[in-house]
């Protein structure tokens, strides 16, 4: 029995449209497999060629247009690495004078090169750009930074700020170098170095531990703010392992973004550095504990009975 036309042309237009179909899976799919992933995650543990493993999440043209300095020739500024000024179990910080004048302070980080993992490589480069995007009269200028494998190095350097912290001038200078008029030009001046980073850059910069010990100041007294203890930051989260491959990557909440967080935590840190130079006194003090069992039975019952 001969088939009516109209179901024919149904039947061969349901053929037609099965074809297009998987003919567009196959193609779809295709493209898939064909297109990996920008991002690549390496493990934690370093391989020995962590160097690779670093993806192009960073800006890396920006990266190239840094001032990358050599350790030789930093080496020859701080007088062969023997000017110390200030010493942390992760840095070490010398001062330094470049060829063309200007006196730098240099940031070495104590890192073994077997202890160094793409996750740190990583974390270096983005701070170095965060840094390098600074630009106000009261932070410390970032200057550049050296990179090298033989003998593996990793140093940052920052504008010297010549008359030492904030802190030494509160409670080791002599009392007449910070007369009132001193003091409040500091004031102002981290306060605004604050305002700069909290509110007129995308996305905010926060220093990872605001004191006293990290306000320098210049000869005219002028604060400078500088960021010492993100390095800290970045050693006890890998000692504590307290991430994961999609916790440090940028867009996932990496730790390097924990600073962009603390803006709250620097404004509180800014109301005690304020009271520190009204007072004159150290941010903390040493309280003595007296448990009420070490204390005389009489003194023990008028606390118990609230007398």
């Amino acid at each position: 029995m001969q088939q009516p036309t109209w179901l024919l042309v149904l039947e061969i237009a349901t053929g037609v449209l099965l074809v297009v179909f998987v003919m567009t899976g196959i193609v779809t799919a295709s493209r898939i497999c064909k297109l990996k992933p920008s991002i690549r995650i390496s493990s934690w543990n370093r391989s020995k060629s962590w160097s690779d493993e670093i993806t192009v999440l960073i800006d890396s043209d920006m990266l190239k247009s840094l001032p990358k300095l050599s350790r030789q020739e930093l080496e020859v500024a701080c007088e062969d690495f023997s000017n110390i000024i200030g010493l942390t179990p992760e840095t070490v910080v010398y001062k330094g004078t470049m060829n063309d004048g200007p006196e730098v302070s240099v940031i070495l980080l104590c890192a073994f090169e077997g202890h160094w993992t793409s996750h740190h490589e990583l974390f270096l480069r983005k701070q170095v750009i965060d840094l390098a995007r600074l630009n106000h009269e009261n932070i410390a200028k970032f200057l550049g930074y050296c990179r090298e494998s033989d003998p593996f190095s990793r140093m940052l350097v920052f504008e010297y700020a010549s008359n030492g912290t904030l802190f030494e001038h509160l409670h080791y200078g002599e009392e007449a170098q910070l007369s009132c008029l001193r003091r409040m030009k500091i004031a102002i001046g981290i306060a605004q170095g604050l305002r700069y980073l909290h509110t007129e850059l995308q996305p905010p910069f926060a220093i990872s531990k605001l004191n006293s010990n990290s306000v320098y100041v210049t000869e005219d007294f002028t604060p400078k703010l500088v960021d010492f203890e993100c390095w800290k930051m970045m050693f006890s989260k890998h000692e504590k392992a307290h991430f994961n491959s999609k916790a440090s990557f940028p867009g996932h909440g990496d730790f390097a973004e924990d600073r962009h967080a603390d803006i709250q935590g620097n404004t509180y840190a800014f109301g005690v550095i304020l009271l520190e130079i009204i007072s004159g006194r150290l941010p903390y003090c040493r309280i003595k504990a007296i448990w009420l069992t070490g204390l005389p039975s009489s003194s023990s019952s008028r606390m118990r009975s609230g007398s």
